[in-house]
Parts: structure tokens; sequence; C-alpha cells
């Protein structure tokens, strides 16, 4: 998937400065706005192994970003919650990732982007996947 790995390192790049990755956004942003609330609903929102998820979330949690408990319903899930300096983090990273996808499309017009979309439309559901973002 090289243009998904180059999507990722471009904004890992501007992201730098902030000592946070694209994937470690990613996270939070989710977290944030409650599309995912748990390490295996992250897991499966990006469709990585939860080992991943649980590094990258205790590096998170070293850096004060998140904070992570066992649930009280289910001591096997562990809830995650974004911190106030990981939602000042996700402020700052926002208008950065912005610009990586402003100048990723500046020259792909309207008519490229539906054609676009419907071939990823009519590939994934030829996979038995609905898109995500419909």
């Amino acid at each position: 998937m090289p243009l998904v790995n180059a999507l990722w390192e471009s904004v890992d790049r501007v992201l730098e400065p902030l000592d946070i990755t694209a994937r470690q956004g990613a996270l939070l942003v989710s977290l944030q706005v409650g599309e995912a609330a748990t390490t295996g609903e992250l897991a499966r929102a990006y469709g990585v192994e939860m080992s991943s998820v649980t590094r990258m979330l205790e590096r998170m949690e070293r850096k004060g970003l998140v904070r992570r408990a066992r649930s009280g319903d289910d001591r096997r899930k562990v809830i995650v919650r974004v911190t106030a300096a990981g939602k000042r983090k996700v402020k700052e990273a926002l208008p950065l990732a912005a610009k990586v996808a402003q100048h990723t499309w500046h020259n792909v017009t309207a008519e490229e982007r539906q054609t676009l979309h419907r071939v990823i439309d009519k590939v994934l559901r030829n996979l038995g996947v609905q898109h995500p973002l419909r």
C-alpha cells in the first residue's frame, strides 16, 4: 500500500515537532470523537493487532496523552480516555495534518475525486465491505 504508507509518512514528518506520530494522532482523534473507547475497538478500526495498539497506547500513556483502565464490567476490556494534554495535542496536530491533506489533493479535480470514490466503493463492495466514509 504505497499510497497509504506515503500519507502516514507525510503526516509523521509534519507532526514530528509535536512528538507524536500520525497513527498516534489518528488514535487520539478516534478516541476524542467517540469512534472507539477500548483497545479492541481501536485495533478493529485500524485493522491492526491488539498488541500493536497496546504498545502504541503504552507510549502515548507515558507521554500523558491517554489514560487506560480496566473495565469494571469486563476486566478483559481496557477503556482508553484522552487526557487534557492529549486533547491539546489533537488541537495542535489537526491544522498540520490538514495542510498535508490539502497538499495531497491540490491538483486533483472534483471529478477525479468522485471517480476515485466510485472505484473504491465498487472494489470494497466486491469484497463485501461498505466504504467507511459513506
